[in-house]
């Protein structure tokens, strides 16, 4: 799942908004602290400006804080006092009056002409504060008197930012769970042709080449991949059915020319007064025109395997019968290597199947387990019923077949470096021929073998079920 390209690109898409929503919520936290902040020194700016815009020179007092005003009211119960050049307090509103925070005289003592300081002070409660301060100028001396502070609690403004900060901070998974829900099924629905088009790849095999990808959308960069691909694959189909002819046409022009030359042949064999010189090399001829009959009866197998509608012939066989006859076969080629067989043939029982392509079967096993066995080994055939299927077992003492070559020899024209040493005249075609043939009976094959130690090759057929 996590090597997924549905996955990685959701993840992809989860980190580039998570990103985004990072920036963005930093930018609306410290924007919105930053108007907060602002509104806040305007606001107290403001008032500030309206008490020192009130100064009367001439009365040497304020027209914001004179008694029974409406002004005089809101200063007494905001935060707000006049501290005159010496330091002594002009003015202090009950706030102040209860909570007597230092004045910061020698900052105050910096500020010229309509300059103002802000700064932040705790009461004695522990709440935050700010304040601006002021300087009250009097036009009449021409000079500063004094300053005015007007403060006002932030508690408000941090109540506002940790709402805002728990409501991102709880927004973020919320968010992040709906973009990867969304994004996956966005790459879900784009990805669906790529799907589609795994799934009709699978079936197709070499038999199947007919088939073609779905083309959802031929405008886009999928559909132009399923075009390219159904493009090849017409290719191919065109070069594997011309291979098909070859092979069927190959086999089918040599059966005759093979056939006449080696009746003319077994002819010459038989007349008594050719020289044993020659009648040793027609013999070997012959033997060499036999191999090539077999060749050709391969390739004729193979261009039928290939082409996938080879319709056979079936009929009940006696297994037991017919293991039995073809031990007869086999003795000849066991002789000749002085091999040892132990034959153990079931009860009767019957397959359904061709007996000429099973005798092509089992022969071709028990073929390469004498040829690879060297002289004086042992060769065994054992058959037993296993509930609707018979299982026959022929083990060897023979080389053995290597771990990496076992998934192999089923291949077409596949030898390994061990089986070219002991026979250099093998084809590499018997057991592929073997395991199409057991499909089309619908029996399996299966090797057990681990070089040097023999071989095990292990057969099950279906029993013959009558209608």
């Amino acid at each position: 799942m996590r090597n997924s390209i549905k996955f990685r690109l959701t993840l992809f898409n989860m980190s580039i908004v998570l990103i985004v929503f990072l920036v963005f919520g930093l930018f609306v936290y410290y924007g919105t602290h930053y108007i907060l902040s602002t509104t806040l020194n305007k606001q107290l700016l403001l008032m500030a400006d309206a008490i020192e815009d009130s100064y009367i020179p001439e009365k040497n007092r304020f027209g914001y804080l004179e008694p029974g005003t409406e002004s005089f009211h809101a200063a007494q119960n905001a935060w707000v006092r006049i501290i005159r050049k010496d330091g002594s307090v002009y003015f202090a509103s009950i706030p102040f009056q209860k909570n007597p925070i230092p004045f910061p005289i020698k900052k105050a003592r910096q500020l010229t002409g309509k300059t103002h300081l802000y700064r932040n002070f705790q009461a004695a409660s522990q709440q935050s504060y700010r304040s601006v301060i002021l300087p009250i100028y009097n036009p009449a001396v021409k000079q500063d008197i004094g300053w005015i502070e007007v403060a006002r609690s932030t508690e408000h403004l941090h109540t506002m930012l940790t709402s805002l900060k728990k409501l991102l901070i709880f927004a973020a998974p919320v968010l992040l769970f709906l973009v990867g829900g969304i994004s996956y099924w966005m790459v879900q629905h784009a990805f669906r042709p790529l799907m589609l088009m795994r799934k009709q790849i699978d079936s197709i095999s070499h038999q199947q080449l007919e088939q073609r990808l779905p083309v959802v959308n031929p405008k886009d960069e999928l559909g132009q991949l399923a075009l390219r691909f159904n493009d090849l694959l017409s290719r191919l189909e065109q070069s594997f059915k011309k291979q098909q002819q070859l092979l069927s046409d190959v086999s089918h022009e040599l059966k005759t020319p093979i056939a006449v030359l080696r009746t003319r042949l077994e002819q010459e064999l038989n007349n008594p007064d050719l020289p044993a010189p020659v009648q040793a090399r027609i013999a070997s001829d012959i033997e060499e025109l036999v191999r090539m009959s077999q060749l050709v009866s391969d390739l004729s197998l193979l261009a039928h395997s290939m082409e996938g509608v080879f319709q056979e012939q079936k009929q009940p066989v006696n297994l037991k019968l017919f293991l039995v006859s073809l031990e007869e076969d086999v003795k000849t080629l066991a002789l000749m290597k002085h091999h040892h067989l132990n034959w153990q043939v079931c009860s009767d029982v019957l397959v359904e199947g061709n007996p000429e392509h099973l005798r092509r079967i089992f022969y071709n096993v028990l073929e390469n387990a004498i040829k690879y066995t060297p002289e004086g080994g042992h060769i065994s055939l054992q058959c037993r019923a296993e509930n609707k299927r018979v299982v026959v077992e022929i083990t060897d003492t023979g080389i053995g077949i290597s771990e990496k070559d076992v998934p192999k020899v089923f291949e077409r024209f596949y030898r390994s470096d061990q089986a070219r040493q002991m026979d250099a005249t093998g084809r590499g075609l018997g057991l592929s021929i073997t395991k199409w043939l057991l499909e089309i009976h619908n029996g399996t094959i299966d090797i057990a073998s681990s070089s040097p130690s023999g071989t095990t090759v292990r057969i099950t057929l279906p029993k013959y079920q009558p209608m």
